[in-house]
C-alpha cells in the first residue's frame, strides 16, 4: 500500500491517480522497485529486516516469477502459497481417506 503524497489517503499500488484527490501515484513498478531498493539499503546498513518484510518480499518475487513465466510450471518452493493452508489442506485429504478406506 502507498499513501497519496497530496491528500494522504492509503492506495493499492497499481492506482494510476489518488482516487479521492486525482493526485498522480508512482504506480506498481516504481513502488517495487523502491522496496526492493529499501531492502538493499538495510541489508548495506546492517538494519534487521522484520520477519514479515523478508516474508513480503520473497512472496512478491515469487508473484513476479510467476507472471513473468506463466507459461512454465514452477518448482513446488518457488510457487507463492501459504503452507499451514497447504498443511491444513493435505492432513484433511489424508483424514477423509482414511476414513472411506475404513468405511466409516
Amino acid at each position: 500500500m502507498v499513501f497519496c503524497t497530496e491528500c494522504g489517503h492509503e492506495q493499492t499500488d497499481d492506482q494510476k491517480f489518488c482516487r479521492y484527490c486525482g493526485e498522480r501515484m508512482p504506480g506498481a513498478m516504481l513502488m517495487r522497485q523502491l522496496r526492493e531498493e529499501q531492502s538493499a539499503i538495510a541489508k548495506v546498513q546492517g538494519v534487521q529486516v522484520s520477519p514479515t518484510q523478508t516474508a513480503t518480499q520473497q512472496t512478491i518475487q515469487n508473484v513476479q516469477q510467476v507472471q513473468q513465466h506463466s507459461n512454465q510450471v514452477l518448482p513446488p518452493e518457488q510457487r507463492p502459497m501459504n503452507n499451514n493452508h497447504v498443511k491444513n489442506n493435505q492432513s484433511a485429504t489424508n483424514n477423509m481417506l482414511r476414513d472411506l478406506a475404513n468405511g466409516d
